[in-house]
Formats: structure tokens, C-alpha cells, sequence
């Protein structure tokens, strides 16, 4: 077994999202490069709290999950699992991408976000923004552009 630093961890974890979500024929892959490239300067601009809920309130329409839906979910289930397992997720626990645990991961998260002190919340949005730059960088590598100008 090999011991792995928080970098190659991250960069695993953005890699098994970004390749679950490319075989997901449902997303627009143009759409989830495009937020993945737009994440990090999110979280920089609005914070970690209003970006969580910008991409809530996008997510779902008419009953259907989507792509913004998807990229909350890969960055709620990172931040919750590191919050409650006391580690960093190599891997999202499973390649569905549904309603139900994009609400669930949101309702957890959100509550401890909210609840958390100052200096707390800002190692938490510290450590959005490093999952976020990996998932960036994967989505840029991985997922072929269309050509309509990158962010």
C-alpha cells in the first residue's frame, strides 16, 4: 500500500468525478466544464456558503438533477466526507448523481457551514478551493471543449 499526500488524493478524488460525470449521457458536457472552470473564482468572489446555494437553487428543474446539481454534489460530498470521516475521499461513493443525495450532502453541509466559527469556515472554503482547482484542472484535461471560449 502506498501512502498518498493530500494533492495526489485530491487530484484521485476530482479524477473519479469528472470521469463518472463524462459517462453520464444526461449533462451537458460543455455545461459541467464550464462550472468546473467557473468554481474556484466562485468560491473566491461570493464565498463558500453562497456559492453552495447558488448551485442549490440551480440544480434541479422540473424534477430533474442538473449539471449544476452535479457539481455541487462533487464538491458537498468531498467537503462532507472530510467533516464527518476526518479524511479525504479518494473516490465519490458511488457514480449516481441523484436528487435525493445531492438534497441530503446540501442539508448536512450547509447546516455545519452555518454553524461553524469564523476561522473554521475560512480553512473550510481554504480547502473548497484546493477540490476545486483539482476539479478544474481534471474537467479541463478530460472533457473536450467545444470551442465556445473558455472562462
Amino acid at each position: 500500500m502506498s501512502v498518498k499526500t493530500l494533492e495526489q488524493k485530491r487530484a484521485l478524488y476530482a479524477w473519479d468525478v469528472i470521469n463518472k460525470l463524462k459517462q453520464k449521457e444526461n449533462f451537458k458536457s460543455d455545461r459541467i466544464l464550464s462550472l468546473f472552470r467557473k468554481l474556484p473564482s466562485m468560491i473566491m468572489h461570493n464565498g463558500l456558503i453562497t456559492t453552495t446555494a447558488f448551485l442549490k437553487s440551480k440544480s434541479i428543474s422540473k424534477g430533474t438533477l442538473k449539471e449544476e446539481g452535479a457539481v455541487l454534489y462533487a464538491l458537498e460530498y468531498y467537503m462532507h466526507h472530510r467533516l464527518e470521516k476526518k479524511e479525504i475521499p479518494e473516490k465519490l461513493e458511488s457514480d449516481k448523481f441523484e436528487k435525493s443525495k445531492v438534497e441530503s450532502t446540501h442539508k448536512y453541509y450547509s447546516q455545519e457551514l452555518l454553524n461553524m466559527d469564523f476561522s473554521r469556515y475560512r480553512l473550510e472554503t481554504a480547502e473548497a478551493l484546493r477540490i476545486a482547482q483539482w476539479l478544474k484542472r481534471i474537467a479541463e484535461g478530460e472533457i473536450e471543449d467545444e470551442g465556445k471560449g473558455s472562462d
